[in-house]
């Protein structure tokens, strides 16, 4: 919602995620995720509002690739999110991106963002803490996710997952008036539902940063690309790796399943086995065509398009 005027809007969308967890409901097709703007109008200059959602982490060891199976989606999910910004922030506009990264500020896509492309953390510039909470650690290390008091996290004492902060407002203020003043975690909290067995509205913390407007223009931060290049790389190089290794699964998988309904169609029929035994093989082997022949190759595409863009970057790279 907005009090002034939206000039333009648009959606790019993310490939993250596995078509078959459907229980985990990342995939792009079904969740959507993917990175919005909003250019918006404003009296003091113009805004240019960005939100995303990272694929999420099912693990206690996040970034991991021995156990964190979408590690490599985020990163992909980071360059494609700092190259959009770059291409369609105006030069003289307020750039805000306020995301769930599903990552830390030690992760490789926190770094993309803060590092590869002028935005800059608004907590880590001028997070503070409230004067009710002055005495609160968690208050104090910003924490968005698995922090005691949220209905969500009651268990998380005894939890493998870390109190952590995964939420992000990102600004750049260069080339307009704007200068953020304060950046407050806001509770999803207990206190402001009462009567009912679950209150928080959010297994996350809220951010609410404070802007004003001054009279000097904002200047652009430093942007170091070297090392997060190679990084990116890197990722990309072993995101390939691990997608032939998957593909080659499914394919080995839908040749034996293959197999097994030939088998079955030589054979007389027999019954309810027989019945059973012909649709598992014969939904399964298509399933398994589709994952390695359609789903997987695009996800391969998005990283092979990521590493040639790298390497252009690279070139271009003083």
């Amino acid at each position: 919602m907005t009090r002034w005027p939206i000039r333009e809007s648009m959606f790019y969308t993310f490939v993250g995620g596995k078509a078959q967890k459907l229980l985990h409901w990342d995939y792009s097709q079904y969740s959507g995720k993917g990175i919005g703007l909003v250019q918006i109008e404003a009296p003091h200059g113009s805004i240019d509002v960005y939100v995303s959602h990272f694929v999420a982490y099912y693990t206690p060891r996040p970034e991991d690739p021995d156990h964190d199976e979408y590690v490599f989606h985020r990163h992909l999910a980071a360059f494609d999110a700092s190259k959009f910004i770059k291409l369609t922030k105006r030069p003289d506009s307020l750039a805000l991106y306020m995301v769930d990264l599903n990552a830390s500020p030690t992760s490789l896509p926190y770094r993309v963002m803060s590092q590869s492309t002028p935005l800059r953390d608004s907590w880590k510039d001028c997070g503070r803490v409230r004067y009710d909470f002055k005495d609160d650690p968690v208050e104090k290390k910003g924490f968005t996710i698995n922090y005691p008091g949220n209905c969500y996290s009651n268990n998380w004492a005894t939890r493998e997952e870390p109190s952590e902060r995964i939420d992000y407002v990102f600004y750049s203020n260069a080339g307009s008036l704007y200068s953020p003043k304060w950046c407050e975690r806001r509770h999803t909290c207990p206190e402001t539902i009462s009567n009912i067995d679950y209150p928080s509205l959010s297994d996350h913390a809220a951010l609410l940063v404070h802007f004003e407007v001054g009279t000097t223009v904002g200047v652009a931060g430093k942007v170091e690309n070297d090392q997060i290049l190679t990084q990116l790389e890197l990722s990309g190089e072993s995101a390939l790796v691990n997608i032939k290794k998957r593909r080659r699964f499914k394919l080995n998988v839908m040749y034996m399943l293959v197999l097994c309904f030939i088998l079955l169609v030589s054979m007389a029929p027999f019954g309810m086995i027989y019945t059973t035994g012909i649709t598992i093989s014969s939904v399964g082997s298509f399933m398994f065509f589709i994952m390695a022949n359609v789903f997987i190759p695009i996800e391969e595409q998005k990283f092979l398009d990521m590493l040639s863009s790298l390497k252009l970057i690279k070139k271009q790279t003083p």
